[in-house]
């Protein structure tokens, strides 16, 4: 809002120009936001599209449905993912979420024939089979296609891998560590000064100038209580100042007579702790590093399906035999039971991982003490995988198909037999003989791009000699696919905002206020300006006193 008192000045001049709660709220909610909101609305006329959707409670205890979309903008000739609005919802069953995402159909005019993907989280409310939101959203639109969320996925199944398989202690060591620190600077200061003495190794983190910062160093990472792959980094950064760590805690147990300290203390020294953190940090590490490919803004989705798909691969090689794996595709492997254990390896022919076996070669644990570490360590990628099997069960195998779409991939397929599925492409034969004719001729000509995207758009918009389009239907079936969301990280990122904008100072804004804010802000990223850079087209400068009209505190 200070750019706009800038804006305003040298539009109309004037040396001082007030702006305060009112004349902000006023423009923000009768100025700028319709603005934003116009251009959104004209960019989605008539254009596939999929919604993802989230439900959640805000400071005030209003329960809020937010909406983002992901679409295919022919006016920036590229495919955006944005916010959509937010209603307030009295309940948070699976009727009223259906009439939520209903009424937004209908409020932003959106072609219902171009609903082609709706992604959620796995509660209930959301992925149940007969009474929730995908599915009587499915009674209405045959056609849709639901994507569970693979974040959630991901870390709901190596949080209940953990808490099956390996000693519970094991997250109250992480946890309890991060706490003894985080209140008292006394406590880290005496760290500090024994790392000093030491010397222990540290992680190389760096500042925003690229120098080192001894304080990120040694400040251990909490752990997350909505997202527990973060324990990842917690683990790592423990690893990496173990003994220093073990030290501190065995004398501040004896110097500050405290249990917890003692009980931290017996639980460093414990070498099989040390163990199954080694051997859980790189696999956790693997998983966070996905989730966050998972949830990056990309518009290349159909190469992230291929990481998941690689993935749960690896992870099959590590503990199935080989014959299994190869012989089984993998929609057969999730169908597979393994619980028996005819499929699975031997204790020691498990993928491990070399770091842990060598230290566990290393450690002072007898014989009986090494085989419960190896196997609570299959036990954990047992129940990893079969965690894994039940949430990408149904949606590997539409994974496969549509990957099948990557650019140069598609280019080196002999004919399109078992790719055009519905709803993406027309299912008559009539139309399918012309989408066949239209891949033959693709492949004899040459193509600018290098990526799927590009390369999809470039085949949407080509032209013949006549001025015609002649692979408008078949890439306009790939771009749907492409619009197909891979999670539900941007309607996260809704909620982010939503917590920032509206907090314990402003707990009385209204939802209307709230929203309006929230299209200013994925305005601005939409088009890629900053408040400082944004130069409001001259029509919207030159507003009167009607938007003060219908204004509520």
């Amino acid at each position: 809002m200070d750019s706009l008192c800038d804006i305003v000045k040298s539009e109309f001049g004037g040396d001082s120009l007030d702006l305060h709660h009112s004349k902000c709220i006023a423009l923000v909610r009768r100025v700028l936001s319709p603005h934003f909101q116009k251009e959104l609305l004209q960019d989605l006329h008539d254009v596939p599209f999929s919604l993802l959707v989230d439900e959640s409670t805000d400071i005030s205890i209003t329960k809020l449905l937010a909406c983002s979309i992901r679409y295919f903008s022919s006016k920036s000739r590229t495919i955006v993912t944005t916010f959509l609005d937010i209603l307030e919802l009295a309940e948070g069953d699976a009727k009223s979420l259906t009439d939520a995402v209903q009424q937004l159909l209908v409020k932003w005019s959106l072609n219902k024939d171009k609903f082609v993907g709706l992604s959620t989280d796995g509660a209930s409310a959301m992925i149940g089979q007969r009474n929730s939101l995908q599915a009587l959203l499915k009674q209405h639109y045959p056609g849709l296609v639901h994507i569970r969320c693979s974040c959630h996925s991901l870390d709901l199944a190596a949080k209940d891998a953990v808490k099956r398989a390996l000693p519970s202690n094991l997250e109250t060591m992480i946890r309890e560590s991060y706490n003894w620190f985080s209140c008292s600077s006394s406590r880290l200061q005496a760290y500090r000064q024994l790392v000093d003495l030491i010397g222990a190794e540290a992680l190389e983190d760096r500042d925003d100038e690229g120098e080192e910062s001894c304080a990120k160093t040694l400040k251990l990472v909490s752990m997350s209580t909505t997202r527990w792959l973060v324990v990842a980094d917690s683990i790592e950064r423990i690893l990496s100042q173990y003994e220093a760590l073990k030290t501190h805690f065995s004398l501040a147990g004896e110097r500050e007579r405290c249990y917890d300290a003692k009980h931290l203390a017996n639980m460093y020294k414990n070498p099989e702790n040390q163990l199954y953190l080694y051997f859980l940090c790189p696999v956790l590490l693997e998983m966070k590093n996905l989730t966050k490919l998972l949830q990056s803004n990309t518009k290349e989705s159909l190469r992230v399906f291929v990481s998941m798909r690689t993935y749960f691969r690896s992870l099959a090689a590590r503990i199935l035999k080989p014959a299994i794996v190869s012989h089984h595709t993998d929609e057969s492997l999730c169908e597979l039971s393994i619980e028996s254990g005819f499929c699975i390896l031997e204790d020691q022919d498990i993928d491990y991982g070399s770091k842990f076996l060598a230290l566990l070669e290393k450690s002072q644990l007898n014989g009986e003490q090494k085989k419960s570490v190896r196997q609570r360590c299959k036990a954990f990628l047992v129940e990893l995988f079969i965690g894994l099997q039940k949430r990408f069960k149904g949606s590997l195998s539409l994974m496969n198909q549509i990957v099948q779409w990557s650019f140069p991939e598609i280019l080196h397929a002999k004919s399109l037999h078992g790719l055009l599925l519905s709803p993406f492409f027309a299912q008559d034969g009539v139309s399918q003989g012309k989408l066949e004719e239209s891949f033959r001729k693709i492949k004899l000509l040459s193509w600018n791009s290098l990526e799927t995207t590009s390369f999809w758009l470039e085949v949407f918009h080509y032209q013949d000699a006549l001025g015609a389009q002649p692979f408008k239907d078949l890439a306009g079936g790939a771009l749907r696919m492409i619009c197909l969301p891979v999670s539900n990280g941007e309607v996260e990122r809704v909620f982010s905002q939503v917590n920032l904008v509206k907090d314990k100072r402003r707990n009385r804004m209204s939802t209307e206020t709230l929203v309006a804010i929230l299209y200013c802000r994925f305005g601005l990223s939409r088009i890629g300006e900053s408040p400082g850079s944004f130069m409001p087209p001259y029509r919207i400068l030159h507003y009167d006193s009607n938007i003060y009209s219908g204004e509520s505190k």
